[in-house]
């Protein structure tokens, strides 16, 4: 659980892959006064599930987990490895949350709207006289409101993919960094080699499409088979790449 993988990689592939840490914690910071190298648990209870992890840090309020008096005793070498992890937590062992997360990120539809405004232009010279013109403007974007009266007809279906990280180690820079993997539709089809997780491991992957505007207010992300969802019919960790 939350041990370190050791991975030679090169140097200049590490400086890019490494990143500040800006999580920070702040306020009340615990009374324990243990000497040895340790790392506590922080606890986040969240709607789709407890998140657990351990973070070398003594405060009481972490981002948003809360210190808890169980430790573990580490070793230098570990300590770097949980600085460098320091705001993720271990997939593995937090696998309700990761399914209820998948399990709540639903396809949805955007609707790319277009429009014009006329617009009068003045402005007022050196001289107290005012110039002004007229001129047309596009405005355009895209909604989530099927029945918005500037709606063109194109639209996009919108979809979630996850993302995990490595913790890697860099045997000359005698360092850890993060190696951020592949996005994916199912957190279990890359957890084996990207098992830490942030809780905001998900980005929106899109595809257009044209369609009547009449069909606008009845058309399904479903209707177009753009992409393949996670396993949801299986809620057990194993039976992927574990």
């Amino acid at each position: 659980m939350n041990k370190p993988r050791i991975r030679k990689i090169y140097k200049q592939v590490l400086a890019l892959i490494a990143i500040p840490f800006l999580l920070t914690g702040c306020g009340q910071k615990s009374e324990c006064e243990m000497q040895q190298d340790h790392v506590h648990k922080y606890i986040h209870n969240t709607n789709k599930g407890r998140v657990e992890t351990y973070i070398n840090d003594e405060h009481m309020i972490y981002g948003n987990f809360v210190w808890q008096e169980e430790y573990m005793n580490i070793n230098k070498d570990d300590l770097m490895f949980y600085k460098a992890k320091r705001d993720l937590f271990y997939g593995p062992d937090n696998w309700t949350f990761l399914y209820k997360l998948m399990a709540s990120k639903k396809d949805y539809l955007e609707y790319y709207y277009e429009y014009t405004t006329d617009d009068y232009i003045s402005s007022t010279d050196e001289d107290g006289n005012e110039n002004g013109y007229w001129t047309t403007t596009t405005h355009t974007g895209w909604t989530t409101n099927p029945k918005d009266i500037n709606n063109t007809g194109k639209i996009r279906v919108c979809h979630h993919r996850f993302y995990g990280y490595d913790i890697v180690y860099d045997c000359k820079t005698k360092t850890y960094g993060r190696v951020q993997g592949p996005l994916k539709d199912d957190v279990r089809d890359f957890m084996k080699d990207y098992p830490y997780f942030e809780e905001d491991c998900v980005k929106v992957v899109k595809k257009e499409h044209k369609v009547n505007k009449k069909d606008l207010t009845t058309v399904k992300p479903q209707d177009f088979n753009d992409f393949k969802g996670p396993d949801l019919l299986n809620t057990e960790l194993e039976g992927k790449q574990l």
